[in-house]
């Protein structure tokens, strides 16, 4: 899966870009919302994990720019605020919580595409 994961805290970054990869994902990564928007426009993300404090554009505009695309997002916040996500997990989480909303995107997508869901 192509994921975008977006986060002011290149740490964060850091760990699920490596952890993600390692799982068989391809991630790139932005540090603030222009970037999320550059992105969007210019590759085709299955999809996309933004931090809600993420600067520079409003969450709210960077989910329609990805849902517009049809990009799988998950939303990253330590407060109620779940925009128009298809996900939303709240600080702290477990990277097992994360991997359980990517494979909601791969089921979604599977079941677009004609696909049977396989076990891992």
């Amino acid at each position: 899966m192509k994921i975008l994961f977006a986060s002011p805290e290149r740490d964060l970054l850091f760990v699920y870009q490596r952890l993600l990869g390692q799982r068989g994902h391809e991630v790139d990564t932005a540090f603030d919302g222009v970037q999320v928007l550059e992105g969007a426009r210019g590759k085709n993300y299955d999809a996309a994990i933004l931090d809600g404090s993420l600067p520079r554009v409003e969450i709210g505009t960077l989910a329609d720019a990805l849902m517009e695309n049809k990009v799988y997002t998950v939303l990253l916040s330590d407060k109620e605020n779940k925009e128009k996500c298809d996900g939303y997990l709240a600080f702290p989480f477990l990277p097992e919580e994360l991997f359980g909303a990517l494979r909601k995107a791969e089921i979604r997508d599977r079941n677009k595409t004609g696909g049977t869901e396989t076990s891992e």
